[in-house]
């Protein structure tokens, strides 16, 4: 069994360049949780970025409405 942790923009640090959605610019806090997931997935309204062990982005894909008001409610 996989396990999943779903990540909120307000899960990584404030960047004033590059990209801000990498894993290695996590909270501290999340970071050391992170480690402990299969699969990490960043949450932005209607789609899923997964990524997995800090080699990127390994997809992108576009959830339904129902599971997206959920997760806006999270």
């Amino acid at each position: 069994m996989k396990r999943l942790m779903i990540l909120f923009e307000d899960d990584f640090q404030k960047q004033t360049t590059g990209e801000m959605f990498t894993l290695g610019n996590l909270e501290p806090k999340i970071r050391s949780e992170e480690v402990n997931f299969d699969i990490v997935a960043l949450y932005q309204p209607g789609q899923l970025t997964f990524f997995k062990n800090r080699f990127g982005s390994i997809g992108v894909t576009n959830i339904s409405p129902e599971l997206d008001e959920v997760l806006r409610q999270s």
